[in-house]
């Protein structure tokens, strides 16, 4: 396996960098970088869903660019049900 090596830093860590709260301008370019990469993903044939989105698998890489890591839990979804067979991820980021 050979993986690239993304230099930067995870996400909650760069937002802890701006004190208080995150500009809307930043928030609305982050949320929006994180919608393409999740579309991007959606739309491979199969779809491919990640399966652990949370703010530790988001780097923030030193163009201000995110960069979403950690597929391990990725699955592809199967067309017909609409969902993957997998329970997985982070309990703190799981829906009830």
């Amino acid at each position: 396996v050979v993986l690239e090596f993304v230099p930067g830093v995870l996400l909650m860590d760069h937002i802890r960098q701006f004190g208080p709260g995150v500009p809307m301008a930043t928030a609305r370019r982050y949320l929006r970088d994180l919608c393409r990469v999740l579309d991007a993903c959606h739309r491979l044939d199969p779809p491919l869903m990640h399966g652990d989105l949370k703010p530790d698998n988001v780097l923030v890489d030193d163009r201000q660019t995110l960069r979403l890591i950690d597929f391990g839990w990725a699955k592809p979804v199967d067309r017909l049900l609409g969902w993957t067979a997998h329970a997985g991820g982070c309990l703190a980021y799981c829906a009830p």
